[in-house]
Formats: C-alpha cells, structure tokens, sequence
C-alpha cells in the first residue's frame, strides 16, 4: 500500500493492491478537523468506474460535511488503476473487500464504523463484499437489483422499448433474443451462433440498439467469450442472509433499470432481518440516479443530487454510524 498524504483532512490518494493483487488507486477524503470518522467506501455501477463519476464526486463532497469519510477509487481497468477492464462480479467483490482492509487501517478512520455504498451493479457487488465480513458494519444500497443480472436486463430492455414507443410485439422479439443469447452464453464454443443471432436481429429490429448487446460486427471472440463469463445468473440471496449489520436500500420511483418491488422482496425474504436491520426508502422524482432530471428521456438522468437522498443519507448515518462520535 502507498499513501499520498495531502493534509491531516482533505484528500488523500492511495494505492492499493486489489483482491488478485492488481494496482488499484483510490483518494480518501477526511471531514476537517475530525479525528476516528466512520468512513463510507464507494462501489461503482456498471458505468461511471472512476472517481470522477458525479454520484461519487458527491459523495466525496457530502459525506465529510456530515462528519464521514469517503473512499472512492478507480476501478480496475479504468483511471489510475491497472488491469483489465469487465472482470467478472466476484472479482470486483474480491477489489472492494480489499479496499476495506485497506482503509480499515487508516489511522483517522473508525474500524469499527466502516460500511459500504453502491449504485447499481454495485448493489449486486456491495452485499458480496459484505457478507462474512466483520470489518463492515453497514450498507447502503441505490438503485440496487435483487434479481439475477439477466432478469434485470430483460426489465430493462422491455422498458426502453416501450418508453420509445414499441409495442408489446417487438418488446417479445427482444425478449427472446436475450433469453436465447442467454441459453448460448452456457456454451463457451458458440460466438458464431451468437454474432449471428445479433447481427439478424440488428439488421431486421430497428430496437436492437436499445437492448445493449452492443455491435456484433466489433464484438471479437473474447468480448463474446467475456460475455458468456459474465455472471448472468448471480443470485445473491446467500450472501444477503450471512448480513449481520444495518442496510438502506434507496430506489428512484421511476426506475427504468431495476425492478423495484420484486428486488425489495428479495432483499426482505433473503436477509435474516433479526440480525440484519433493513430500511427501504423511496425517492420521489428520480430513476435509476438519485437525481431530479429535466429530460425523462435522458438515459444518464443528469440533473441536480435529490434533497431527500442527501436527508435519508445523513439521517440514516446519524443513526447507525454517527451517534458513537459525539
């Protein structure tokens, strides 16, 4: 590990070794004047890797103004930080547990008040770099799936179709080329069969660039095979029951990613609620980003942080990491 110390408070980079040893680097960022913080570590969505994301600049703003830390770094193959890009889920769990044994050993943080924030794909990370974990002690999660990735995407998919205006026929086609990529995805020797089934599917369905599998004719034998690797059936329900600490799920109304109802119960039916406190919240005028937009179009929802995240955030911590503090 090395340390670029910028001050006793402020910023300061980190470089770290990742859970297979890669180099990654992150910045803490320290409250002024605030000696043994609780400390919150940022887990990224599937976009926005770095530290210059606007949901972790945030954090890197708001979260020392409420007395907390903030650790947010690069992830691997993006930024400051080495390796490849894409790696699996269980890898990036495997970073993000390292991140916390990392910043555990801070001197002006609290080990015994260290948790874990994650966006999107991070909600399906966060809870595996949790569970059998004692240095964590508390979880927050936006915009997070508790289906399988490949449940989530049929959602998705099926909403951007219909929010462009298609209808329930085509919203079918595009159902089924998933589910049938999905079924090819087992047999690592197929990326012919599935360029083919992409490249048909894209010069027939004008709605094949709203379901995200990109463009067959750049997508080499490795991407297809990166692809198939992914883990699209990743339940994390047992790693939701080993949870022992405090967790808040926060959820747009409007999201047009993540299924919220049948991703709330999952959370409520996979945590064992006597020993892990679950809050659900939801936040009204925003989407997949705790964002009020202007444009229900715009896909990256830009728009200003909602004052109702920044209040159920700093009441939450108040209550679960904060109170020892005082």
């Amino acid at each position: 590990m090395m340390e670029h110390k910028l001050g006793q408070s402020g910023p300061r980079e980190i470089e770290f070794a990742g859970g297979d040893g890669t180099a990654l680097t992150g910045t803490l960022t320290l409250p002024p004047g605030t000696a043994g913080c609780p400390v919150v570590i940022a887990i990224h969505a599937a976009r926005g890797g770095t530290r210059d994301a606007p949901l972790h600049q945030h954090l890197a703003s708001f979260l020392p103004s409420l007395g907390v830390a903030a650790f947010i770094y690069d992830r691997r193959g993006e930024g400051a930080s080495g390796g490849r890009p894409d790696a699996p889920l269980p890898v990036l769990a495997g970073d993000a547990r390292a991140a916390v044994s990392v910043i555990a050993q801070q001197p002006l943080v609290r080990q015994d008040c260290l948790g874990l924030w994650g966006h999107s794909q991070g909600g399906w990370i966060g809870p595996m770099a949790a569970a059998g974990n004692d240095l964590v002690t508390f979880l927050i999660v936006v915009a997070g799936s508790g289906l399988t990735p490949h449940e989530q995407m049929i959602f998705a998919t099926a909403n951007l179709l219909r929010e462009a205006g298609y209808g329930e026929q085509e919203v079918a086609q595009a159902t089924r080329l998933r589910n049938r990529l999905h079924e090819l995805r087992p047999d690592r020797g197929s990326p012919d069969r599935a360029r083919s089934l992409m490249r048909e599917a894209r010069a027939a369905q004008p709605w094949y660039g709203l379901t995200y599998l990109g463009d067959p004719d750049l997508a080499t034998d490795d991407a297809l095979a990166d692809a198939a690797t992914f883990d699209w059936d990743l339940d994390i329900s047992h790693a939701l029951s080993q949870l022992r600490i405090p967790v808040l799920l926060l959820y747009g109304e409007t999201d047009r990613w993540v299924p919220i109802e049948p991703s709330i119960k999952a959370w409520q039916t996979a945590l064992n609620q006597r020993h892990a406190r679950l809050s659900v919240s939801r936040l009204p005028g925003c989407g997949h980003f705790p964002t009020l937009s202007a444009d229900p179009a715009d896909l990256d929802e830009a728009g200003p942080i909602s004052p109702l995240y920044e209040q159920l955030l700093a009441d939450w911590l108040g209550t679960v990491a904060l109170p020892a503090t005082s």
